[in-house]
């Protein structure tokens, strides 16, 4: 079963730090220009995942398998969860983790 969860539409940030959400994708969300979103995967990033991408899309594959697909490129990974949210652009907010409540969720659901 392949499900399209997320596409991002221009540059995309490929954020990588310790687990428990070892790699974040950040950038604009396909169709909606005046927001910022973040996809926040509870797994090691892909060694040879370049640190900025563009025009992304992220995929489900199975129950725990992603697709990240950028160009003709594409990076598979395995996560036991995943988090989203969308910021309008602009508006003042609190730093939060991807946990918090102050950003607008995304509409994905993977926990």
């Amino acid at each position: 079963m392949t499900e399209p969860l997320l596409t991002f539409s221009g540059a995309v940030h490929c954020r990588r730090s310790a687990e428990p959400l070892g790699l974040t994708l950040s950038g604009t969300a396909a169709g909606t220009p005046a927001e910022e979103t973040l996809l926040a995967f509870s797994a090691r990033a892909p060694g040879e995942l370049p640190h900025e991408l563009a025009d992304v899309a992220v995929e489900r594959l199975g129950l725990t398998h992603y697709r990240i697909a950028s160009g003709t490129r594409e990076w598979m990974i395995e996560a036991a969860a995943l988090r989203g949210e969308a910021q309008e652009l602009g508006e003042p907010s609190p730093r939060i983790s991807c946990s918090g409540s102050a950003r607008r969720r995304a509409p994905i659901s993977e926990a």
